[in-house]
């Protein structure tokens, strides 16, 4: 038996499906086992809460670490220093330290201060 460029036998043509007869085939299926057809459903509906859930809870938590985050910045202050009034130091040298010795107990000192510290 001879075979055309399509594959089929020679006088044979390729069978086509239309639009309206795809969809009958799919109203076919669901009418034929209609409780196939709602868990499908119901499956369908689930998975994508479940993933919604999932992300929601993802940004809830991400929210609150950011936020930790945000109220130590909030509550840290940095201070700069100068140097001395003079600031003068020879060069590839390190200028000198212009708070005094004792700068992270005096800053302890004060309400609130939980932690101070020269770096």
């Amino acid at each position: 038996m001879r075979r055309s460029r399509n594959g089929l036998p020679q006088g044979m043509t390729q069978p086509r499906l239309t639009a309206r007869d795809a969809t009958a085939e799919a109203v076919a299926g669901i009418v034929q086992r209609p409780g196939r057809s709602v868990l499908t459903m119901l499956g369908t509906v689930l998975g994508v809460g479940a993933f919604v859930a999932v992300l929601g809870l993802t940004a809830t938590g991400a929210g609150q670490i950011s936020h930790q985050f945000t109220v130590l910045e909030d509550t840290t202050v940095t201070v700069q220093d100068n140097g001395p009034a003079d600031n003068v130091a020879p060069p590839n040298t390190n200028p000198p330290i212009g708070f005094p010795a004792d700068a992270d107990a005096v800053a302890e000192h004060i309400n609130g201060v939980t932690a101070a510290g020269v770096w």
